[in-house]
């Protein structure tokens, strides 16, 4: 059995996409996509539960919020990292309930950040499902 973590990457944008996909891999981690909330659980369920989920917030069908929302309801208690543009200030009380527990990231940062908080959670929490 490998060792190999999981990623999951949640991203409507091709090019952010291609950039973590690539970033990655290329530090070991095996890594699934998906477009959207919808994918990104439709993944879930066939591969199970990954060591860490790596999301945008604005996509189509459910966004990022609405996937946190049901990975918490369902039990998933691995780091959950939110990459977005909307800075965390502009989010209202709602929102921001949500993304409790979540590492938040404005995805306008240097792109080595997420690849660094990535690796700094998956190192310190490993997976507990």
């Amino acid at each position: 059995m490998s060792n190999q973590k999981t990623v999951l990457i949640v991203d409507d944008s091709a090019t952010s996409m291609q950039f973590l996909q690539y970033a990655l891999s290329n530090r070991g981690y095996n890594i699934l996509t998906a477009f959207d909330g919808v994918d990104a659980l439709d993944a879930i369920k066939t591969y199970g539960y990954p060591d860490l989920v790596l999301t945008d917030l604005d996509m189509p069908r459910m966004d990022g919020y609405q996937l946190i929302e049901a990975l918490k309801s369902n039990g998933y208690r691995n780091p959950i990292v939110v990459g977005s543009s909307i800075r965390f200030v502009d989010l209202n009380e709602d929102q921001r309930k949500i993304l409790e527990g979540t590492t938040y990231i404005n995805d306008k940062c240097d792109r080595k950040e997420i690849i660094i908080t990535v690796g700094r959670l998956i190192c310190d929490h490993g997976s507990v499902l």
